[in-house]
């Protein structure tokens, strides 16, 4: 299927939301200052880069700055301009729609899941547009507690108490195995999401299409040797990941710190496989 209707969602730089709005720039050294503007200019080239590409290709687009409030549905194609947690937040959004992500600054971004650059985005954008490309399938992960919506998880999930120094206290429930656990928190990832936080964890990185799901606890509190068997591990959902809070303040963290869930003593966090993949462009691997 060809591409139609492109929507371009882009972040504002760091030196558009820190730096230019923070009226006593004493709290930056001037190094600093130096370096933001740098980055933001890489940004606004890379954006203008896009624009200008799509227009010399008449291709038709609507230009959004990432929100919650932006309507996907009339597009085929998405393309996000700055790294990894752009192309996730709108990544989250999408059912049947493509996503191509831009990394707007490739020297300092990791970019992980953005196939391009304004160096090489003409050349990858052609044959997108011309439907000749087919996107790898993203296996995704769906949240809910009792007390919220469902939600579209495309990395990770990342279960703690919202003070970072406190103990994590709840109840796990993986494939009718249960276990009460004191620890620093709890990951759950996609296959996509191994080779981030929950790699560092103790994980293992998974080939990104699998739909295997990755969990790994972090820190556990022991008072016995062996006490605990859901350590951690590679599974095929048989049933939903279940997580009962125990804890006073917790909190439900879902592809990084931006989107975040209450996760107050006696809620339940239910995880399960989203029955949408999600079409991406991605770098091509040897």
């Amino acid at each position: 299927m060809k591409m139609k209707k492109v929507l371009i969602v882009y972040k504002k730089s760091f030196y558009e939301q820190s730096v230019c709005l923070n009226r006593s720039k004493k709290v930056f050294l001037k190094s600093e200052i130096a370096r933001f503007l740098d980055m933001h200019k890489e940004h606004a080239k890379t954006i203008e880069f896009v624009e200008r590409t799509l227009k010399s290709l008449k291709i038709p687009y609507k230009k959004c700055f990432r929100c919650p409030q932006i309507n996907y549905t009339p597009y085929s194609l998405v393309v996000t301009v700055g790294g990894d947690g752009t192309f996730l937040h709108a990544a989250r959004h999408l059912k049947s729609q493509t996503i191509l992500g831009v990394n707007s600054d490739p020297a300092r971004s990791v970019g992980k899941f953005c196939a391009a650059t304004r160096f090489n985005f003409e050349k990858i954008l052609k044959p997108v547009l011309a439907g000749k490309v087919k996107p790898t399938l993203l296996p995704r992960l769906t949240v809910r507690t009792n007390t919220s919506k469902q939600i579209t998880v495309v990395n990770d999930i990342l279960v703690c108490d919202e003070n970072p120094a406190a103990m994590s206290r709840y109840v796990l429930s993986i494939n009718g195995k249960i276990e009460y656990q004191r620890s620093s928190g709890v990951w759950i990832s996609t296959a996509a999401g191994s080779s981030g936080a929950i790699n560092s964890a103790g994980g293992k990185i998974l080939p990104m299409n699998s739909n295997a799901v990755q969990y790994q606890t972090r820190e556990l509190y022991y008072r016995r040797k062996g006490e605990f068997k859901l350590i951690g591990g590679t599974i095929h959902l048989k049933e939903p990941i279940k997580v009962r809070s125990q804890m006073r303040t917790g909190m439900i963290f879902l592809d990084g710190a931006h989107v975040k869930i209450p996760f107050d003593f006696g809620k339940e966090l239910i995880i399960g496989q989203s029955p949408h993949a999600l079409n991406a462009i991605l770098k091509k691997t040897k």
